[in-house]
């Protein structure tokens, strides 16, 4: 029940061949072992980001049921994904402290990978 992404695919491959994904450094991704084993939910840095560097579309920013996506435009929309799994309902208005937290997460995000300069939301 827990989303991932092909980032987390080299930390986990390397838990499984007993290795230690802490080992490597700068590292985005983070091991589902103990995911596949239990299913707790994982604790991640920053929300699932989805990115792109074309049109006015470049971000989206995934935590919990929550989804942010933003515009080169400055232009940000907010689903909830459980109740609006086809994202029709943009709740930015409605949940104006959600959409600054996870704003403010895809900002640090974009400082971290150094594409703040591209950025449709500083």
């Amino acid at each position: 029940t827990t989303p991932v992404q092909s980032i987390d695919l080299f930390p986990t491959l390397v838990e499984i061949a007993g290795g230690k994904p802490a080992a490597h450094k700068n590292l985005d991704g983070i091991s589902l072992v103990e995911t596949l084993k239990t299913d707790p939910p994982l604790k991640r840095k920053h929300p699932l980001v989805g990115y792109r560097a074309y049109q006015d579309l470049y971000a989206s920013a995934r935590e919990d049921d929550w989804k942010l996506i933003a515009y080169r435009s400055g232009k940000v929309e907010l689903y909830h994904l459980t109740k609006d799994p086809s994202e029709q309902a943009d709740v930015s208005k409605k949940h104006p402290e959600i959409t600054a937290r996870l704003r403010k997460k895809l900002a640090s995000w974009e400082q971290e990978m150094g594409v703040s300069k591209y950025s449709g939301i500083q």
